[in-house]
């Protein structure tokens, strides 16, 4: 008598060869699945894209993204999941046009894959493609994190746009968003730019005050933009 596993039973050993690293192993088993007619979980599908994005592997990445498109309908996180991978891979052209036709098909972002699609595109110089993000998060239903909005205030940044990486801040603060100190020592860096060391001052104070651990960066940030300017900062 042959057994033949039954699909829940096939999903449990893929997120075993997942969480130890086993790729091809992983894949064996997803097709297994597609060709016995049962969809794999989007989690499985997601989780298996990624890994081969981190291995630099993206033929296979888009093979199988092309293969369960193809084969069933899939969700946001196989999209999400397609997204890291272009960009692990340096295809940032690529990921921003899957990122907008997820928003055009109305399918779920998730808040990790904007803040790694807008890192990439702000490493290229690509700041038009991250203000069409911003514009779509923030007049959609995407519920920004802390790391969001950091990434899009230090995108803004390294534009030169410190009024619209000003405005992001303030738009942080009017929804709630907790603030990091990542946060406030990008805000820093927005106003010494902009020669507000006043305001500048405040963000420290305001990070001191929140009860933050103040490192060696945000001291060494602030030194560097009053040694700059030949002013002088007190330590509280």
């Amino acid at each position: 008598m042959v057994f033949m596993p039954n699909h829940t039973v096939i999903h449990c050993c893929l997120f075993i060869y997942f969480s130890a690293g086993r790729t091809c192993e992983a894949k064996f088993l997803h097709e297994q699945l597609t060709q016995l007619g049962v969809k794999p979980e989007d989690s499985a599908t997601s989780t298996l894209i990624v890994q081969y994005g981190q291995e630099q592997k993206l033929h296979q990445a888009e093979e199988l993204f092309e293969s369960a498109s193809t084969s069933f309908p899939i969700r946001g996180p196989v999209y999400n999941a397609m997204v890291d991978a272009l960009c692990k891979c340096g295809n940032i052209g690529e990921a921003y046009h899957l990122f907008m036709k997820m928003a055009d098909q109305g399918h779920s972002r998730d808040v990790v894959t904007i803040s790694i699609l807008v890192t990439h595109l702000t490493k290229h110089g690509k700041f038009q493609e991250v203000e069409n993000i911003m514009h779509g998060c923030f007049h959609g239903e995407v519920e920004l994190d802390t790391v969001a909005y950091n990434t899009f205030i230090k995108s803004m940044l390294e534009s030169g746009k410190l009024y619209s990486a000003v405005n992001i801040y303030d738009r942080m603060i009017s929804t709630g968003v907790p603030r990091s100190l990542q946060t406030f020592n990008i805000m820093i860096s927005v106003y010494g730019l902009g020669g507000k060391l006043d305001k500048a001052a405040e963000m420290f104070a305001a990070a001191q005050e929140l009860g933050l651990l103040i490192d060696e960066k945000i001291y060494t940030n602030m030194l560097n933009f009053y040694g700059k300017a030949g002013g002088v900062f007190t330590i509280r």
